[in-house]
């Protein structure tokens, strides 16, 4: 690999666990925080939540970032982002016909996070 596309992979590695922490770890800071946080914050994490799930049903039920790590990196475009958990157990998740079946974690994750900041949102407007 020439200098450009390895650094493409470690700015394309870095963004998504970005977003990945970011959609994990704000519910509980909001949770921590809920009484000094404005709700516009509450909103645009939800939109986060809200895009990720559409990203995926319209890019052929993979994310588009993943895609091109493994790309990249030369491995099938089956391949699933390796999250945490996968690397701690040394697995290589691959992705399914549909994403709802093969990271029910994930999906209950993102139900919570969206219902979660619906009832903050509607207790904060009100």
């Amino acid at each position: 690999k020439n200098n450009s596309d390895q650094i493409k992979l470690i700015l394309l590695l870095i963004g998504h666990n970005i977003v990945y922490y970011i959609i994990y770890f704000t519910v509980p800071y909001i949770f921590l925080y809920y009484n000094t946080i404005n709700w516009k914050f509450i909103l645009m994490y939800l939109f986060i939540v809200i895009a990720v799930p559409i990203h995926w049903l319209t890019n052929d039920n993979k994310c588009w970032i993943t895609v091109e790590q493994n790309k990249l990196l030369e491995i099938s475009e089956d391949y699933k982002f390796r999250d945490f958990y996968a690397i701690l157990t040394n697995t290589y998740p691959k992705t399914g016909s549909l994403i709802w079946y093969f990271d029910h974690s994930y999906t209950f994750f993102l139900f919570f996070a969206f219902i979660s900041c619906i009832v903050m949102l509607i207790k904060k407007i009100n």
